[in-house]
Formats: structure tokens, C-alpha cells, sequence
């Protein structure tokens, strides 16, 4: 049986701000996020016909984003145990897709040049989810032994958001996917007719990791839910146990 952990959000160079909240906080998110909810259940069949027809609004999701990040409650812990809830298009032995993801600087780059070390690249649903928040929480923490250990570490998104991730002391970086080619290389695109009406584009959170030759050698992919609460993701210990196992953590 998997073990939930407390979030760690201590790593070099500072403190990562992303926390759970505490059982006064979740109270008072829970009872907002409600209301959006319930709200967001009655506008997205208007905006989703309105894709349908064309129109391409960019303010809904942007809308949706803000009030994530403010309302939403933040519960979710790290286990220890691998798991594929979808299963990706990727099998063992599989090379990295050549797919170019835009980074903070604006620049173009396929993240096959990043594989020239160990590389875990972590597709996650964006700034706006709970879930990607203290995901990516966690792995900050073990980002260090991580690299210690001559492994990367890239998150992907469909929207950067570097200035979010940064300020609350997210050293990984973050690219983009706006489109959502790398998700769909990678089989992890999530197709629902919610995410059209608000202008999303999310990836099954997941988690590939890479040796240095390209090839994948752990996979790790969760069907995440918007709505419930106190889910998990694997932790950045458990992926550091994997990189020894491995052996990749040979000297350049």
C-alpha cells in the first residue's frame, strides 16, 4: 500500500511558498470553491458551444486560472507507489519525442536537446491547479539530489507561467505547450469537453523519466480530478530511488 507523505517544500537556495492548508484554510476554500463549482458547471455549456461555433475567446480561461489559484483547496500528498491510471504512448526503451516546448525566454526548443544527461520531464496541468502546485513542490525539494544525481528536471505546460512558478521559489523550469503536441508525443493529452469550453489544453499530470541516451526508463501518469480532494502524486524521494536504481547517476 502506498505511503502519503507531507509535502517538503525546503530545497537550496530557499523556501518554496506552496504548502497544504491547514484544516482553517480548507474550510474557508472549501466553502468558495464550491460556489465556483457549482457556477463554473452552469457557464461551461455556454462557452462550450460558443468553441464550437468558433469562437475563440481567450479571457475564460485566464478568468478560470485567477480564481483557481485563489479558491481551490490545496490537500493533495505524495505516495511511493509508480502507477499509469492511462496508459502512455510511451513504453520502456522508447525515445523521447522531438518536440519543440517554449521556454521562459521565449525561445523554441525540442526537448530531446535537454537529454543529453538524465532527464525527468514532468507534464503538468498548469499554475492554476492545486495538484500541479505542490506536485511540483515536492520534486523543487528533491530538485537538488536530483541534479546531484546528473538528472534534469523539466516541467511542461500548456501556459509557462514562469513569473507564478518563481515567485513562489519553483526552481524548476517550466515550458510550454500551448497547443498540446508534446501531451498528445507522449499520450497524456486529456480530451473533455469541459477543458474546450474554457480554452484548456492539460496533460494527464505525469512524470517520464529519461536516460541519457533519450530512452524512457519510468513512467508515472495520474487521472487527476478537478474536484476531489487529498489526491497523489509520486514523490520526489521515490523518483530519486528509482534514478539510483537505475544507475544514472554515473559522472559526466
Amino acid at each position: 500500500m502506498s505511503v502519503e507523505r507531507q509535502v517538503s517544500t525546503t530545497a537550496a537556495g530557499g523556501v518554496c511558498s506552496i504548502a497544504r492548508h491547514s484544516p482553517g484554510q480548507l474550510a474557508l476554500h472549501l466553502v468558495g470553491s464550491g460556489g465556483y463549482i457549482g457556477a463554473k458547471w452552469c457557464l461551461s455549456p455556454v462557452f462550450y458551444a460558443a468553441r464550437q461555433a468558433g469562437w475563440k475567446g481567450r479571457w475564460p480561461r485566464r478568468l478560470d486560472a485567477t480564481i483557481n489559484r485563489t479558491v481551490m483547496p490545496m490537500t493533495e500528498a505524495p505516495d511511493d507507489r509508480a502507477r499509469c491510471d492511462v496508459s502512455p504512448a510511451l513504453r520502456p526503451g522508447d525515445p523521447i519525442p522531438d518536440v519543440l516546448v517554449r521556454l521562459a525566454d521565449g525561445t523554441l526548443r525540442s526537448v530531446r536537446s535537454f537529454a543529453d544527461r538524465g532527464l525527468l520531464l514532468v507534464p503538468v496541468r498548469g499554475s492554476w491547479c492545486p495538484y500541479s502546485r505542490l506536485h511540483l513542490a515536492d520534486l523543487n525539494a528533491a530538485l537538488p539530489r536530483l541534479e546531484a544525481a546528473n538528472v534534469r528536471v523539466l516541467a511542461v505546460s500548456s501556459h509557462a507561467d514562469a513569473d507564478f512558478w518563481q515567485g513562489w521559489g519553483v526552481r524548476i523550469p517550466v515550458a510550454g505547450d500551448s497547443d498540446g503536441t508534446l501531451f498528445r508525443a507522449l499520450g497524456v493529452r486529456v480530451e473533455h469537453w469541459m477543458d474546450t469550453a474554457w480554452g484548456r489544453v492539460v496533460p494527464y499530470e505525469s512524470a517520464f523519466l529519461f536516460d541519457a541516451s533519450g530512452r524512457l526508463v519510468a513512467a508515472d501518469v495520474r487521472r487527476v480530478s478537478s474536484y476531489r480532494m487529498r489526491q497523489t502524486f509520486l514523490s520526489g524521494e521515490e523518483w530519486l530511488r528509482i534514478v539510483h536504481n537505475q544507475k544514472m547517476e554515473a559522472s559526466t
